[in-house]
């Protein structure tokens, strides 16, 4: 009984502790303040453009619900093969860092200061079909829309010539 309790003791001391949940961005705005300074794990999909300065990188992830603003080392950053767009899925990311309520370094914006990120699902292209219900009332309401200013450009030029015989 000694034996297996030794055992058990020793392997819980040797798995990793402290392991944190991960933070939603809801979480994350809606704690600013109790979770400003904290070393937090946030997941989320990379959008828009990858904004180089010097040796970090500036990338916006949203979590679905929100969009925050990472700032990352270029080198721990892996490199990414998609962002999210009109015509792409962006590559999902595990980010590990610390969470700025008002980031004295950045103007005072919230932002997660990431020391490692790490891709978990990879982005794709993606293709929008056409809506053909959809094209077809607005074709219709275009047609619709020209007919009626041509009746009132016609209507306006009657007018305008009934005005000008009255006054001959």
């Amino acid at each position: 009984m000694r034996k297996i309790l030794t055992l058990t003791s020793a392997l819980l001391l040797a798995l990793p502790g402290g392991a944190q949940a991960q933070s939603s961005s809801t979480e994350l705005i809606e704690g600013a303040s109790r979770m400003d300074g904290r070393t937090v794990e946030f997941r989320g999909e990379a959008i828009g453009d990858l904004m180089p300065r010097g040796d970090h990188v500036w990338l916006n992830v949203s979590d679905g619900q929100n969009t925050l603003g990472v700032w990352i080392a270029s080198d721990a950053l892996p490199p990414l093969r998609h962002v999210g767009r009109y015509d792409a899925r962006g590559d999902v990311l595990d980010f590990q860092g610390v969470f700025h309520r008002a980031c004295p370094e950045h103007g005072g914006d919230m932002d997660l200061h990431a020391e490692t990120a790490t891709i978990v699902t990879p982005g794709a292209s993606t293709t929008h079909d056409v809506d053909w219900i959809r094209l077809a009332v607005a074709a219709l309401l275009l047609l619709a829309s020209l007919g009626a200013w041509a009746g009132w450009k016609r209507r306006e030029r009657r007018l305008l010539a009934t005005n000008g015989a009255d006054r001959s």
